[in-house]
């Protein structure tokens, strides 16, 4: 046995257990009656595209591909295929513990490498649409720009995630996620202009990733922070399939929550429609994993209206409404869901106007945000109209979307 040939067997596994997943949920009959029907259809519309580009195409700013880009560079993970029994044998033999890290570290450079050429290859005919003359020089250049950044940033991450725990970490990985978007703004920005220093924004990044890859091999303390993340990314895709049946991690208990912990009431009214309005709001306002996609979404809502031209202001602030509405429509229901509240007789009634009210008072913030940013894009005057216009847009949206419970 050498590192080489343990390092295969764990990736041969690891394939095999990831696809005896897929079997779980994709059997023949999915695969023939609707995957095989939609890359039909998507290769259908991909070669019109390529050949026509819909007028639509011009409604989307690179802008907005850029940050979306961004989101995507920001994802993912680097895995060393580390695993918990080898603190009582790999660490003892010399030179297989970095062996099987290396190889696992290229391995995961070669798969984000994939899907980035991947999603190259779906956005191409949108980027040829946008910049006719832009050329494949340039498209290579963005795209290898967004490769090296993602490499840079999941390398920086893991660093981060050693050297700082609890808040420190937290305020790290915003730091992190804030600077990283702004030096990669730069380079998107100097590739679009065509300037020279764009086309040496991918090398420069892949030079600077192999002196962190080279940093992060040897990070010491690192073996159990591996471990954990190697089991992480192992059950990934189990967990997305059965997220709605395993248990989730529970979080650390506290003597009094931390947002609202004097149990403020945020929902006015009276009956039993408004106490379980404001449970359900105060439930979703003191978890951290919803307010992070929440603000994620908000963030791309407000860039989008900030970049869009003219009427799509009002299309997309609409567009918003709904979207926003009806996410914490179905956020409040599955929280609806939980023990505490089954403990109790709700009406049919009663739950549905609770429904409302919450998706009503969790939407406000943000659509007010969206607005505030399409009509300050045009005029002042124009945002704070549209923020002051937010409040019964949220309300018609939470309305619509709880007619059905």
């Amino acid at each position: 046995m050498t590192p080489a040939k343990l390092f295969k067997r764990r990736l041969l596994d690891d394939w095999i257990y990831q696809y005896r997943i897929l079997r779980t949920a994709v059997d023949w009959t999915v695969a023939v009656y609707l995957i095989v029907p939609a890359l039909i259809f998507a290769f259908i519309y991909y070669s019109a595209w390529w050949r026509t580009p819909p007028g639509w195409f011009g409604y989307i700013p690179v802008s907005l591909v850029a940050v979306l880009l961004y989101l995507f560079a920001w994802s993912g993970t680097i895995r060393f295929f580390i695993e918990e029994a080898d603190q009582l044998f790999l660490v003892r033999s010399k030179g297989w513990m970095p062996a099987i890290k290396r190889r696992g570290l290229l391995y995961s450079l070669g798969l984000q490498a994939l899907t980035t050429a991947l999603l190259a290859g779906a956005l191409l005919p949108l980027l040829r649409a946008e910049d006719p003359t832009g050329g494949a020089l340039k498209l290579a250049a963005l795209f290898l720009a967004v490769y090296a950044a993602k490499v840079n940033l999941g390398l920086l991450r893991q660093l981060a995630a050693l050297a700082w725990s609890g808040w420190k970490r937290v305020a790290a990985s915003i730091v992190l996620f804030a600077a990283g978007f702004l030096i990669y703004w730069a380079c998107v920005q100097l590739i679009l202009a065509g300037a020279a220093a764009g086309y040496l924004a991918g090398p420069l990044l892949l030079a600077a990733a192999a002196v962190l890859a080279r940093r992060r091999l040897r990070a010491a303390g690192a073996f159990y922070p591996d471990v954990q993340r190697e089991r992480e990314a192992r059950l990934k895709l189990a967990s997305l399939m059965l997220r709605g049946i395993v248990e989730g991690k529970k979080p650390r208990q506290r003597r009094a929550p931390l947002l609202l912990g004097r149990s403020q009431r945020v929902v006015r009214g009276t009956g039993a429609s408004a106490v379980l309005a404001d449970s359900l709001v105060k439930s979703v306002l003191r978890r951290p994993g919803q307010w992070k996609l929440y603000a994620q979404l908000t963030a791309v809502l407000a860039f989008a209206a900030w970049r869009l031209p003219g009427p799509m202001h009002v299309v997309l602030w609409a567009v918003a409404a709904f979207v926003l509405a009806y996410w914490m429509k179905s956020v409040s229901r599955e929280t609806l869901g939980a023990s505490f509240f089954r403990m109790f007789a709700w009406s049919e009634i009663s739950k549905q106007e609770a429904l409302r009210k919450a998706s009503f008072a969790l939407a406000v913030p943000g659509l007010a945000l969206v607005g505030l940013v399409a009509g300050a894009s045009i005029s002042l005057p124009l945002g704070i109209a549209a923020l002051v216009l937010s409040v019964p847009a949220a309300y018609a949206a939470a309305f619509l979307v709880t007619i059905w419970y």
